[in-house]
């Protein structure tokens, strides 16, 4: 199993995207204005197991089980999940059934990692039953007997998160419209996700709001560059991250002189660079459009 998991995934990178959508699902920002697993019920906390399943279903194009939700290699898989990286549950055995393998998970967003690994549980894995429907936990026999397919692996940041002043200050704004502008103000150089922008904006327009932001902001020398060619080129070139589906990065950009060496883009028949504190603000320049929004 470990090995078709890591034939679909090789380096961990669907497997974090499903946990990241999963999450960014329960806590369902559009409609809550929330990012953090502290501000979920006990019921909806409940619900991220069996939806990281669906999204690990979904990137790994993995099968319905039989008697699961997930098949992997032939064999139906259960799936344990936590916050926490010693509390897993397992179901209680079925005395006519043989014990099924599990997928163990998780997830840190403080860290931004994440881990996933296969367990075949024996004798000594169950511990004393939890709060969690008298489930019994994971024992320290049985977490010593995963198999770590993914160990610490990246899990996309949760930007909200790593910026807590910022996002209170962006719900708190009068408008969607002024909550996107200040996201995008005040994080720039950082990857946002686009649940992000939907968490502060509390709109189902918020693609809008996005590129509105990018009309307010470029009269204070801000760009923001999304994940549609050429767009990530750009960012690249300038010296950012590069947006993969779904994130955007801003930042104040300054004209480079002729003659003038260092990181910089073409952009609108001139070369840009990353402003710096002291640069005047000059306005941006206008983005090549991106593929998509060619169609």
């Amino acid at each position: 199993m470990k090995g078709s998991i890591q034939a679909a995934d090789p380096e961990g990178i669907r497997c974090g995207r499903a946990i990241r959508n999963a999450l960014d699902q329960a806590y369902d920002g559009r409609w809550t204005g929330r990012w953090d697993l502290t501000q979920l019920t006990k019921a909806e906390s409940a619900h991220i197991g069996p939806l990281i399943e669906v999204w690990l279903q979904r990137v790994l194009d993995l099968d319905d089980g039989i008697t699961t939700s997930l098949q992997i290699a032939g064999y139906d898989v259960a799936c344990t999940w936590s916050e926490r990286i010693d509390v897993w549950t397992l179901d209680r055995p079925v005395p006519e059934q043989r014990e099924l393998p599990y997928l163990v998970i998780w997830a840190n967003e403080e860290t931004s990692r994440f881990s996933l690994g296969i367990l075949r549980p024996g004798p000594d894995s169950r511990g004393v039953a939890s709060m969690d429907r008298g489930r019994p936990r994971l024992s320290q026999v049985g977490i010593d007997q995963i198999l770590w397919v993914f160990d610490g692996c990246a899990l996309p940041a949760n930007v909200l998160m790593k910026h807590p002043e910022t996002a209170m200050a962006a719900v708190s704004q009068s408008s969607g419209q002024a909550a996107v502008n200040m996201l995008f103000r005040h994080l720039q150089g950082e990857l946002v996700q686009h649940s992000a922008v939907e968490t502060v904006a509390q709109q189902i327009d918020s693609s809008k709001r996005i590129r509105d932001a990018r009309g307010h902001l470029r009269h204070e020398g801000i760009v923001i560059l999304g994940h549609y060619h050429p767009q990530p080129e750009i960012a690249a070139a300038l010296g950012l991250p590069s947006p993969r589906a779904g994130t955007f990065v801003s930042h104040r950009l300054a004209p480079m002189e002729a003659g003038e060496l260092g990181t910089g883009a073409e952009i609108d028949g001139g070369r840009w660079r990353l402003a710096v504190p002291g640069d005047p603000i000059t306005m941006a320049p206008s983005l090549p459009v991106q593929g998509k929004e060619r169609t």
